[in-house]
């Protein structure tokens, strides 16, 4: 992403932000582009890149020594489930999330990290994240080797780059998702 922002003309930096406030930047121009999954409404905000970067597979995380089966929604009930502030999933888990959060059982955070140690640590059972960022973030942490991700797929996502309708700093829009896409 970088290689290819940088042939626009633009020299990128990157900042990890938790989910709501990444959005929010996005939607007031106070951050020029970031990696969000298609969703319709987002079109209001953001400009898409013609071809998406990559596919990712949101999936459950337990702690590596648990002996808990997830093979179905239902298989939640019963677990601490973790949440990421900000986090969408799928329809249809979202709404067993929401749910969670009704019922009073749901443990929020606003960052992969956090999930992390609280999954480690043992005050969650699971949590639902992109097996990518989590495996990043845990080796990252030095904690892979204690956690592990179940094979069942919550949702499957196509993520593309996207520039903020309303950035500041970039001013040709148009020109500049060409270049990128280009790239």
């Amino acid at each position: 992403i970088g290689i290819c922002a940088r042939q626009t003309g633009f020299a990128p930096t990157f900042r990890l932000y938790p989910i709501e406030r990444m959005r929010t930047m996005m939607k007031r121009g106070g951050m020029e582009g970031s990696i969000f999954s298609y969703k319709p409404h987002r079109k209001a905000f953001l400009i898409y890149s013609e071809e998406p970067i990559f596919r990712e597979s949101y999936v459950p995380f337990m702690r590596a020594n648990s002996d808990a089966k997830i093979t179905r929604i239902a298989d939640f009930d019963g677990l601490r489930l973790g949440h990421l502030h900000g986090l969408t999933y799928a329809p249809h888990f979202l709404a067993y999330v929401e749910k969670r959060r009704g019922s009073g059982t749901l443990d929020i955070t606003t960052s992969h990290d956090a999930n992390i140690r609280k999954l480690v640590s043992g005050k969650i059972d699971v949590f639902v994240d992109t097996i990518g960022s989590i495996r990043w973030r845990s080796a990252e942490l030095g904690l892979s080797n204690r956690i592990t991700d179940v094979r069942y797929v919550i949702r499957n996502a196509d993520y593309y780059f996207t520039l903020s309708r309303a950035s500041k700093v970039i001013s040709d829009k148009a020109k500049f998702i060409a270049q990128f896409d280009a790239c």
